[in-house]
């Protein structure tokens, strides 16, 4: 059995998904005002521009560590619905497999008993 990690045509994944762009929105949104603002208090501070560049470096560099860690748990969290559903199918095909041995052990026993009520009879 494959199992499909990259389609999330289903519930599970267009909620992933959504999250995701929720998320993606939300980091872009505070970096990029952590940078105006820090970057104004910085100029009115009469600091130089190199230092302005580091710091915004040092944001968006760990403004991404969580945006990172998301996209992964996401795709764990993906995969893992994804192996379960799979498991799950697994066992239910077991688990038909083992009533349809039950009925047919069931069917052997009744047409045993019919044998012998023949052979009993002659």
């Amino acid at each position: 059995m494959s199992l499909r990690f990259q389609e999330h045509d289903d519930e599970v994944g267009r909620e992933a998904a959504k999250e995701t762009k929720r998320i993606l929105w939300f980091t872009v949104i505070i970096l990029a005002f952590y940078a105006a603002i820090f970057g104004l208090l910085d100029w009115l501070n009469g600091q130089s521009l190199k230092s302005y560049e580091v710091g915004i470096g040092v944001t968006v560099a760990f403004g991404c560590v969580p945006l990172l860690i998301h996209f992964i748990i996401g795709e764990i969290r993906i995969r893992t619905k994804e192996i379960d559903g799979k498991v799950s199918a697994i066992e239910s095909t077991v688990n038909e497999s083992k009533e349809r041995h039950n009925e047919l052990l069931e069917r052997l026993r009744a047409i045993e008993n019919r044998l012998d009520e023949i052979l009993d009879n002659r």
